[in-house]
Protein backbone atom coordinates (compact mmCIF):
# COMPACT_ATOMS: atom_id res chain seq x y z
CA UNK A 1 0.00 0.00 0.00
CA UNK A 2 3.11 2.24 0.71
CA UNK A 3 4.59 1.66 -2.50
CA UNK A 4 1.44 3.02 -4.30
CA UNK A 5 1.18 5.86 -2.29
CA UNK A 6 4.84 6.48 -3.21
CA UNK A 7 4.21 5.79 -6.80
CA UNK A 8 1.01 7.65 -6.62
CA UNK A 9 2.93 10.73 -5.23
CA UNK A 10 5.59 10.55 -8.13
CA UNK A 11 3.12 10.68 -10.87
CA UNK A 12 1.37 13.72 -9.33
CA UNK A 13 5.00 14.93 -9.45
CA UNK A 14 5.69 14.12 -13.11
CA UNK A 15 2.51 15.06 -14.28
CA UNK A 16 2.69 18.85 -13.18
CA UNK A 17 6.35 19.43 -14.01
CA UNK A 18 5.53 18.06 -18.06
CA UNK A 19 2.76 20.55 -18.66
CA UNK A 20 0.05 19.32 -16.08
CA UNK A 21 0.35 23.83 -14.68
CA UNK A 22 -2.31 25.80 -15.66
CA UNK A 23 -0.99 27.64 -19.32
CA UNK A 24 0.03 31.28 -18.46
CA UNK A 25 -0.81 32.62 -22.10
CA UNK A 26 -4.75 32.50 -22.05
CA UNK A 27 -5.89 35.50 -23.48
CA UNK A 28 -9.67 36.16 -23.35
CA UNK A 29 -11.81 36.91 -26.31
CA UNK A 30 -11.65 40.93 -27.44
CA UNK A 31 -15.08 42.18 -27.81
CA UNK A 32 -13.93 43.22 -30.90
CA UNK A 33 -13.37 39.58 -31.88
CA UNK A 34 -17.30 39.10 -31.38
CA UNK A 35 -18.53 41.29 -34.08
CA UNK A 36 -18.36 40.90 -37.38
CA UNK A 37 -20.13 42.75 -39.86
CA UNK A 38 -21.40 41.88 -43.66
CA UNK A 39 -22.16 43.35 -47.12
CA UNK A 40 -25.11 41.44 -47.48
CA UNK A 41 -28.84 41.60 -46.58
CA UNK A 42 -29.93 40.34 -42.71
CA UNK A 43 -31.77 37.89 -44.74
CA UNK A 44 -29.52 36.51 -46.80
CA UNK A 45 -26.65 36.23 -44.00
CA UNK A 46 -29.41 34.73 -41.60
CA UNK A 47 -30.29 31.59 -44.59
CA UNK A 48 -26.06 31.66 -44.72
CA UNK A 49 -25.95 31.13 -40.30
CA UNK A 50 -28.24 28.72 -40.88
CA UNK A 51 -26.18 26.54 -43.61
CA UNK A 52 -22.34 26.98 -41.25
CA UNK A 53 -24.47 25.44 -38.34
CA UNK A 54 -26.08 22.54 -40.39
CA UNK A 55 -22.72 21.64 -41.96
CA UNK A 56 -21.31 20.91 -38.99
CA UNK A 57 -23.30 17.82 -37.39
CA UNK A 58 -22.42 18.18 -33.76
CA UNK A 59 -24.39 21.55 -33.44
CA UNK A 60 -28.14 21.77 -32.93
CA UNK A 61 -29.77 24.38 -33.25
CA UNK A 62 -32.08 25.06 -29.45
CA UNK A 63 -33.92 28.40 -29.85
CA UNK A 64 -34.86 30.42 -33.09
CA UNK A 65 -36.12 33.97 -32.47
CA UNK A 66 -37.01 35.15 -36.55
CA UNK A 67 -38.51 38.34 -35.61
CA UNK A 68 -35.17 39.48 -33.65
CA UNK A 69 -33.30 37.68 -35.74
CA UNK A 70 -30.97 35.25 -32.86
CA UNK A 71 -29.90 31.70 -32.88
CA UNK A 72 -29.08 29.82 -29.50
CA UNK A 73 -27.39 26.39 -29.94
CA UNK A 74 -28.04 23.58 -28.19
CA UNK A 75 -24.45 21.80 -26.25
CA UNK A 76 -21.78 21.30 -29.21
CA UNK A 77 -19.63 18.40 -27.44
CA UNK A 78 -15.51 19.68 -27.40
CA UNK A 79 -12.80 16.32 -27.13
CA UNK A 80 -10.22 18.14 -24.88
CA UNK A 81 -7.89 15.93 -27.10
CA UNK A 82 -9.00 17.51 -30.60
CA UNK A 83 -7.83 20.15 -32.49
CA UNK A 84 -10.60 23.06 -31.12
CA UNK A 85 -9.98 21.21 -27.29
CA UNK A 86 -6.44 21.69 -27.30
CA UNK A 87 -7.14 25.17 -28.56
CA UNK A 88 -9.97 26.30 -26.55
CA UNK A 89 -8.76 24.35 -23.00
CA UNK A 90 -6.90 25.65 -20.37
CA UNK A 91 -5.97 24.53 -16.91
CA UNK A 92 -6.68 26.87 -13.95
CA UNK A 93 -5.11 26.37 -10.66
CA UNK A 94 -6.33 23.32 -8.96
CA UNK A 95 -7.75 21.46 -12.09
CA UNK A 96 -5.74 18.29 -12.96
CA UNK A 97 -7.05 17.53 -16.16
CA UNK A 98 -9.89 18.53 -18.76
CA UNK A 99 -12.38 15.36 -19.31
CA UNK A 100 -15.05 16.51 -21.53
CA UNK A 101 -16.03 20.09 -22.93
CA UNK A 102 -19.29 21.82 -24.32
CA UNK A 103 -20.17 25.30 -25.66
CA UNK A 104 -23.18 27.13 -26.43
CA UNK A 105 -23.67 29.90 -29.28
CA UNK A 106 -25.85 32.66 -29.08
CA UNK A 107 -25.36 34.47 -32.58
CA UNK A 108 -27.73 37.73 -32.70
CA UNK A 109 -28.10 40.01 -36.65
CA UNK A 110 -28.69 42.96 -36.59
CA UNK A 111 -29.45 45.06 -40.06
CA UNK A 112 -27.29 47.99 -40.46
CA UNK A 113 -29.10 49.04 -43.65
CA UNK A 114 -30.58 46.82 -46.83
CA UNK A 115 -27.13 45.88 -48.10
CA UNK A 116 -25.27 45.33 -44.50
CA UNK A 117 -25.53 43.32 -41.57
CA UNK A 118 -23.64 43.19 -38.28
CA UNK A 119 -23.60 39.42 -36.45
CA UNK A 120 -22.67 39.15 -32.99
CA UNK A 121 -21.59 35.93 -31.62
CA UNK A 122 -21.57 34.98 -27.83
CA UNK A 123 -19.54 32.08 -26.73
CA UNK A 124 -20.43 30.22 -23.32
CA UNK A 125 -17.64 27.20 -22.73
CA UNK A 126 -18.10 24.97 -19.91
CA UNK A 127 -15.44 22.31 -19.26
CA UNK A 128 -15.67 18.78 -16.75
CA UNK A 129 -12.59 18.85 -14.84
CA UNK A 130 -10.78 16.84 -12.08
CA UNK A 131 -10.17 18.94 -9.25
CA UNK A 132 -7.86 16.58 -6.62
CA UNK A 133 -11.06 14.09 -5.37
CA UNK A 134 -14.03 14.47 -7.84
CA UNK A 135 -15.34 16.15 -11.11
CA UNK A 136 -17.13 19.23 -11.79
CA UNK A 137 -18.22 21.44 -14.44
CA UNK A 138 -16.74 24.93 -14.71
CA UNK A 139 -17.16 27.36 -16.70
CA UNK A 140 -14.22 29.04 -19.21
CA UNK A 141 -13.64 32.04 -21.02
CA UNK A 142 -13.59 31.98 -24.56
CA UNK A 143 -10.07 32.91 -25.99
CA UNK A 144 -11.71 33.80 -29.61
CA UNK A 145 -10.87 30.01 -31.34
CA UNK A 146 -14.44 29.16 -31.81
CA UNK A 147 -15.56 32.73 -32.66
CA UNK A 148 -13.06 33.16 -35.34
CA UNK A 149 -13.95 29.65 -37.01
CA UNK A 150 -17.31 30.90 -37.08
CA UNK A 151 -16.80 34.13 -38.68
CA UNK A 152 -14.59 32.40 -41.39
CA UNK A 153 -17.29 29.37 -41.99
CA UNK A 154 -19.76 32.40 -42.43
CA UNK A 155 -17.91 34.60 -44.77
CA UNK A 156 -17.14 31.52 -46.99
CA UNK A 157 -21.12 30.65 -46.94
CA UNK A 158 -21.46 33.92 -47.98
CA UNK A 159 -18.96 34.25 -50.70
CA UNK A 160 -20.10 30.96 -52.45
Amino acid sequence: MRKLAVIYTISIILYISCGGAPKEDFVPVKPQDKVMEYPYPAEEVWKAIHVVLAKDDKIDIGDTDSDNMIIRTLAVPIDPDSEMGKAVFFRESGEFFVHLGKYFLTITLKSVSEISTTVYIEVEISKKVRSYRYFKWNPQQSNGYIEKKFFNDLSKALNQ
